[in-house]
């Protein structure tokens, strides 16, 4: 049993889910289940793969533009998403400067 399945009950009952919107609701959730590849992961999961991606982050800046490139780790650690920290690991390689990589969550 996965946790969306452990879950549903739990948020039928706080939301007091009538039939047959619950019956709907939860073909959803099993489709949705279906369609992603990825299993739920929890907020402090996601907490902790983004603490490893910054430092990921910090020791690449380091390696590729050294004192410069640190100097956009406080604004690094700001950020809260996940998906953009993924996104600018990757895109450390292939930029030329540390304001390259200032421009994927600075805009």
């Amino acid at each position: 049993m996965d946790n969306a399945q452990r879950l549903f009950p739990i948020i039928a009952w706080i939301m007091d889910i009538p039939e047959p919107q619950g019956t709907e609701l939860w073909r959803q959730v099993r489709e949705y289940q279906k369609a992603t590849a990825f299993p739920y992961v929890s907020t402090p999961e996601i907490h902790g793969l983004s603490l490893g991606l910054s430092e990921g982050i910090e020791v690449s800046l380091k390696l590729k533009f050294g004192e410069p490139g640190l100097q956009l780790m406080p604004e690094i650690r700001a950020l809260r998403d996940y998906e953009k920290l993924q996104t600018i690991l990757h895109a450390i390689e292939a930029a030329a400067s540390p304001e390259d990589l200032r421009r994927l969550w600075a805009g």
